[in-house]
């Protein structure tokens, strides 16, 4: 009785902690995602180049209810991206040439 018991303590715990493993996996690549995106945004605004639709949706993708804010503050810009529903953001701000 008491091997039946363990097994089934051990077995419930290595569930627990693969299925805790797969979260946290996902998690991560959700904000390494996030900080693709605000890279890929922050080299738009570096450069002056146009922003390429295909390449932000592509990056966005991954990212369930995602939105990308800018906030121009002088000469900073201030990149969000906030995803999911428990609002989780990232941010990078920019300090770009010339006058604001």
């Amino acid at each position: 009785m008491v091997t039946v018991a363990i097994i089934g303590i051990v077995t419930t715990s290595l569930f627990h902690a693969g299925t805790t493993a797969r979260v946290r996996a996902a998690e991560r690549l959700q904000q390494e995602r996030a900080t693709q995106v605000l890279e890929y945004e922050a080299s738009v605004l570096s450069t002056g180049a146009s922003p390429n639709a295909d390449v932000e949706h592509a990056l966005l993708a991954a990212l369930p209810e995602s939105r990308v804010e800018r906030s121009r503050t002088g000469r900073t810009v201030t990149i969000r991206v906030t995803w999911g529903r428990q609002a989780v953001s990232r941010e990078l701000t920019v300090f770009t040439k010339g006058a604001p």
